[in-house]
């Protein structure tokens, strides 16, 4: 059975506003030890487990670097990843958390023709070039440290933020975001209900989306090894559900090209040391190089190596990503409008209200 392993770089788990890591990376891949043997080959270092972090300190080694992530072996075939801009991410959570439930009472299923994506892009927009740069980093925080401490107090603080901002704002079109999430006290004990541990950390989301796609690639079951943690391990027990045919009804969801079949098909995760496996050392160097390029990539006109990063075999084949829309998608997507399928989420919670039952 194939073993496909795992590793993340830039994981900051529930704070998605760290200045220092604003991107995240969960890598995967499928090699075997010869292939993996020929790709570390690029490495002359004698080191037992080589890190981008040491790595990256020297002149020889970037260039290894760069042959690493233009190596013959790096192929979509071989290697599937997700990268995500956490702050984009983290203006997501608030349009699921405070936009979604508003328009659903409204009858507006925004997952359908991607207005959470629209949204979530022109908030972005909004709030990284053109609003108060102090209103909008207490609309971040404020929420940030509702998801890490649920209260009552942190939900008052959030809509006052939010209150402060609109009212600031001189852009109608703007505003009307903010007003819906304003309009959201309504059922803001539901809200605040639905807020869980780990809500907002980035790798059970990216894990399931990546373990989906091995599916696709591979056609049969595998298993998967995943460098220690903590977020992996505290979800496991609903990974392990997901993955249960027991407990999961076939069904192919989500709109769009944006479809996963449940339930998953690995039989088996395992958490494990880095040092152990050749295969999630090569995985830890894929995500903490896509990281370092992408943390980087205003540096692209003056500094070689990261230029030579972002124009490499690796960064340039198909991956999953959450990053910001250029407006020319973004009208593509409101021109587009309904995508085909039906909503995971409504999937999901008949699943588990089935196995509740």
């Amino acid at each position: 059975m194939p073993i496909i392993a795992f590793d993340e770089s830039g994981n900051t788990g529930q704070n998605l506003l760290d200045p220092n890591q604003p991107h995240f990376a969960l890598a995967s891949v499928n090699y075997s030890n010869e292939e993996v043997g020929k790709l570390l080959e690029v490495f002359d270092s004698a080191a037992d487990e080589l890190h981008f972090k040491a790595l990256k300190k020297y002149a020889k080694s970037k260039q290894q670097i760069l042959d690493f992530c233009n190596h013959d072996l790096i192929s979509v075939h071989n290697i599937k990843y997700y990268v995500a801009n956490k702050k984009l991410v983290l203006i997501g959570h608030i349009v699921d958390r405070f936009i979604e439930p508003v328009m659903y009472e409204m009858g507006k299923d925004i997952y359908k023709d991607r207005s959470n994506i629209i949204i979530t892009n022109l908030l972005y927009i909004f709030c990284e070039q053109s609003w108060d740069k102090a209103l909008v980093g207490d609309f971040y925080t404020s929420f940030q440290n509702l998801v890490r401490k649920p209260s009552q107090e942190n939900m008052d603080v959030f809509y006052l933020a939010t209150h402060q901002l609109n009212e600031s704002l001189e852009d109608k079109d703007a505003v009307h975001f903010l007003t819906i999430i304003e309009d959201s006290k309504e059922i803001k004990a539901h809200i605040l209900e639905a807020i869980k541990p780990y809500i907002i950390d980035l790798t059970f989301p990216t894990f399931n989306v990546l373990a989906d796609d091995w599916y696709k690639e591979l056609g049969s079951q595998f298993e998967i090894i995943h460098d220690n943690s903590k977020a992996i391990e505290f979800w496991h027990a609903m990974i392990m559900k997901l993955s249960n045919p027991t407990k999961m009804e076939e069904k192919e969801v989500g709109f769009g090209e944006s479809r996963m079949t449940y339930p998953l098909k690995f039989t088996k995760v395992e958490l494990v040391d880095s040092k152990d496996f050749k295969q999630v050392q090569v995985s830890d160097l894929i995500a903490s190089s896509l990281c370092y390029g992408l943390n980087n990539e205003k540096e692209i006109d003056t500094n070689d190596f990261v230029r030579g990063l972002l124009t490499s075999k690796l960064f340039n084949m198909f991956h999953h990503s959450i990053r910001p829309l250029d407006l020319g998608t973004i009208s593509k997507f409101i021109s587009e409008g309904d995508q085909e399928g039906n909503n995971s989420l409504d999937y999901l919670a008949e699943m588990e209200m089935k196995n509740k039952g």
